[in-house]
């Protein structure tokens, strides 16, 4: 698993400051012009997307215990041989952005 923060302040030191301030322990990239917020429709931040190994948005939202869920369901499916069906996501925001 790999957790990247996408920071859309207009500075790399704004950036920097911010994610020293939350003790983040993971990279951050710059997204000045919100180009990936574009294309994933980001419309509130924070947002926190999980993507599975095939680069598919399986869950996207801002609740901590629904993103360990997501998180873990996806790792689980990833462990399994067999996996989960491709529509057996229950816990799946409808309508997750999958940018192409």
């Amino acid at each position: 698993m790999m957790v990247i923060g996408v920071s859309v302040d207009e500075s790399a030191d704004d950036a920097t400051n911010r994610a020293l301030a939350l003790r983040a322990t993971f990279p951050v990239v710059l997204d000045p012009h919100m180009t990936l917020a574009a294309r994933y429709r980001v419309a509130q931040i924070p947002l926190t997307f999980v993507v599975d190994h095939g680069g598919t948005v399986r869950w996207v939202g801002r609740d901590p215990a629904d993103c360990r869920r997501a998180v873990e369901h996806v790792l689980h499916e990833g462990s399994d041989a067999g996996g989960a069906a491709a529509d057996d996501k229950p816990w799946a925001a409808p309508g997750a952005p999958n940018p192409g």
